[in-house]
């Protein structure tokens, strides 16, 4: 159990930052200013996603019977924990990334970063903790973001 604690915790925690395809561009909008608000936003879906998975392990023992545990169990509570509180996290924190803008000077990046979230919470929907622990855009949008200066990665 707490392997798959760590491994959603790891997988997900870094993705604290977020595509439709949208134009991100604004040219009001300095580097140093989408950096600062991005970096807030992604604190805020890492304080968020922190929680969530303080209460994995009581969610597990609750549903656990005479106090065994089956990875059957682990991975059920785990999909509901990515369906109600993680995915809904990523979802608000794309929305708010998409509303800052992006200085003209960098939309193309912003915007492939901003798509690879949008696709990880895609494969995190059709796809649940099997998903999050292969990684797959989830990761791509974590090396962009830090890539690109974001400290969405703790």
């Amino acid at each position: 159990m707490a392997v798959a604690v760590g491994v959603l915790a790891v997988a997900v925690l870094g993705a604290g930052c977020g595509d439709d395809g949208e134009s991100t561009a604004s040219a009001s909008v300095t580097k140093a200013q989408f950096t600062k608000e991005a970096n807030s936003i992604c604190a805020e879906r890492e304080k968020e996603q922190k929680a969530a998975f303080e209460n994995y392990g009581k969610e597990v023992r609750a549903v656990s019977k005479d106090g065994e545990v089956t990875p059957k169990m682990e991975r059920e509570v785990a999909n509901e924990l990515i369906e109600e509180k993680i995915i809904p996290s990523l979802e608000d924190q794309l929305d708010q990334m998409e509303e800052l803008g992006a200085p003209a000077a960098d939309e193309a990046e912003i915007t492939r970063m901003l798509k690879s979230l949008s696709q990880a919470i895609e494969e995190l929907e059709e796809g649940g903790v099997r998903k999050l622990v292969e990684g797959g855009k989830l990761n791509d949008f974590k090396k962009q973001a830090s890539a690109y200066g974001l400290s969405c990665e703790s």
